[in-house]
């Protein structure tokens, strides 16, 4: 079967003779704060072939920025996990080192108003490789905070990812409002009888 690409970069699996399959999301998990706390750990299915995770929301730390963590498999080990990153804005830097630091959000003490935007992308969770996410980031957090972020995260085991959790690094919690959507894309049988609009990328449900 040949791979190929609709206009928003989403992978489509060309049907064989027999049937028609395609690569459609699944929504895991979708969960609006009513106050202040965390989110819940995320079970990924095992015919799961790529997530991607959604973050806007604050952390409750008294600072005008905090990072998240990817916790993977519950694991917690620091040392399992290398990061690097760079953002550019106001301000231009990088760092890098041993954490599941993957994204950025405005702390407690940023102007009222301002939220972050995250974007996590994981492929190939399925494989028992070493795995890498990654995120790009919106975050402004006062009129002289403003960045544009890019993160990736290497997770240095050898297994298949079953579950994913973010948390806020120096922060306790997310504050009320603040929202995590998960999407698991996997393909999808839709027999020999399709809506030739799914293949052209018209219809993804």
């Amino acid at each position: 079967m040949l791979n190929v690409y609709d206009s928003y970069g989403r992978r489509k699996v060309q049907p064989s003779p027999s049937g028609a399959e395609v690569y459609v999301p699944i929504v895991l998990y979708d969960k609006i704060l009513s106050s202040d706390g965390t989110f819940d750990t995320i079970s990924i299915p095992d015919d799961i072939i790529n997530v991607e995770a959604i973050i806007t929301g604050r952390s409750d730390v008294a600072a005008l920025s905090d990072d998240i963590r990817i916790v993977i498999n519950g694991d917690t080990t620091i040392t399992n996990y290398h990061y690097a990153r760079h953002w550019a804005g106001t301000a231009h830097n990088d760092s890098e080192g041993n954490d599941g630091r993957i994204a950025d959000i405005p702390g407690a003490t940023a102007t009222s108003g301002y939220w972050g935007a995250v974007k996590i992308w994981i492929p190939d969770v399925g494989s028992s490789n070493f795995h890498a996410a990654h995120s790009s980031i919106g975050r402004m957090s006062s009129t002289t905070q403003r960045f544009l972020l890019h993160c990736s995260t290497l997770w240095l085991t050898s297994a298949i990812i079953t579950s994913l959790y973010f948390e806020p690094v120096s922060g306790t919690n997310f504050i009320a409002s603040s929202r995590l959507q998960v999407h698991g894309y996997k393909v999808m049988d839709i027999g020999a009888s399709v809506d030739p609009r799914i293949l052209e990328g018209q219809v993804f449900s």
